[in-house]
Formats: structure tokens, sequence, C-alpha cells
């Protein structure tokens, strides 16, 4: 969360006081419909993991958006509120008319509510970051913890009834597939709200996985060959999945 803010305040300037005209977008005003500001959920996808709310940042940008100055504008207000699980951090690339996908491809086809991460370890970690549980069939569980947390955080954010599943998965399954000369282990685990999926392979010292993660209802599956999880294992495994 530090990066975030450091990058939203380099975004964005000076944008928080309030007396300052409000950023260029990549829309006009005439093609951004006036909404109704949450200002204190804005402030509080932005910063509020951050820093608190009685801090003289939280709240200057908290009256530059009631103020609608600054980097307030009806476009990034709009892109916050389009979801609960809203990326402030993409929503300020996109006001500035950024496109991220041009220097990171995997990025190219995000959507709404997805996120997602690579990462390695050695064999003598491996161990201990998963405890008694085989790798190749179960997610670690700070990031399990990790994915959750934010679950919960988005929801509360945006007001809405906290989920009461004491983070216990509604659906556990285990599959794998064959690409050259790898075998990929994919473990997926559904949660209200939440669809995680790990990707993982062996190498010669460890291991290595994307973990991909959806928010939002679980009517939608979370493809592996679509979106930025596909992007991810485009970038990092050099694979496309086969199927869902």
């Amino acid at each position: 969360m530090q990066k975030l803010m450091a990058i939203l305040l380099a975004l964005f300037g000076a944008g928080c006081t309030p007396n300052e005209e409000a950023s260029p977008s990549s829309s006009t005003p005439d093609q951004v419909q006036a909404v109704q500001r949450d200002c204190l959920r804005i402030v509080k996808s932005e910063i509020g993991n951050i820093l608190d709310q009685q801090s003289p940042i939280f709240q200057r940008s908290l009256d530059s958006c009631n103020k609608k100055a600054g980097h307030y504008n009806n476009e990034y207000v709009t892109c916050i509120q389009q979801s609960p699980y809203s990326n402030a951090l993409e929503c300020a690339y996109k006001v500035r008319g950024i496109d991220r996908s041009e220097r990171d491809p995997s990025l190219k086809d995000m959507k709404v509510g997805e996120y997602g991460a690579y990462s390695s370890s050695i064999s003598e970690i491996l161990p201990a970051l998963y405890k008694d549980a085989d790798p190749k069939r179960s997610i670690d569980k700070i990031t399990l913890e990790s994915y959750l947390g934010r679950r919960d955080n988005f929801r509360e954010i945006a007001r809405l009834p906290r989920i009461e599943d004491s983070h216990v998965p509604v659906d556990v399954t285990h599959s794998s597939f064959e690409q050259g000369d790898m075998k990929y282990w994919v473990v997926r685990q559904t949660y209200q709200e939440l669809q995680l999926a790990k990707i993982m392979r062996e190498t010669q010292h460890g291991a290595e996985s994307v973990l991909c993660a959806q928010y939002g209802s679980i009517d939608k599956k979370l493809m592996l060959s679509d979106g930025l999880c596909a992007g991810l294992l485009r970038k990092h495994f050099k694979v496309i999945s086969p199927g869902a």
C-alpha cells in the first residue's frame, strides 16, 4: 500500500489541494455525466489502508473530492464507484490516459475485480510456507488471508454487509495440464465474492506460481485463459492455459 500511495501522489501531483483546478482527463466533461459522490469511500479506496481518517492528507483529499477539485473529476469518481472491487490505482492511470499495457502486455485484458501476482520459492522455504500441506494442492495461508482480507476491506469501504464465512471456501478443486516438457498444477479455491486460482510448476531449485484472483459474483467463473490471469501466464510461464 505504501507503493500505491507513492504512485497515486506522483500521478496526481499536488491534486489533493482544495483550490487546484481539475486535473486533465482522457474524457471531456460532456462525455462523463455527473455522479453521486461517496467521497469517504473514494478516499478510503485510495489511502484508507495507509492513513488514518484524521490525518491532514486524508482530510485534504476528502475536502478536494467534495469540492470536485484536483483529480477528483467525474470520470475518476465513476471509475472507483463502478464496483466495490475497483482498483484505485488503475482508475488513476485510466483518467490520466496512461495505458500500462504498452509496457506490460499482461494487463491488456484485465477486467474490474481482477488481481494477480507471480512468486517463486526455493525448495527449503516451501515446507515452512505450506506447513503440512502439499504445495501442488493448496494455496499458502499468507496469500489466502491477503486476498480474503482485501475482499473484506473492499466491502467495508463500500458499506456492504460483511461476509461471515470465517474464510472457509465453498469449493476447492485440483487439476493439472502439460505444455512442452512442463507440468502445471492448478488449485482453485472459491469463496463468497472471491475466486482464487494458483498455477504452479516445479523448477530446478523450488517452485514458481501465478496467483489469479477475481472478486465479485462467483456465478461468473474465473477463467485461466482470459483476462489478467491469461496475461500473467503468458508473461511469466510463456504458456496459454487450455480451456478454463
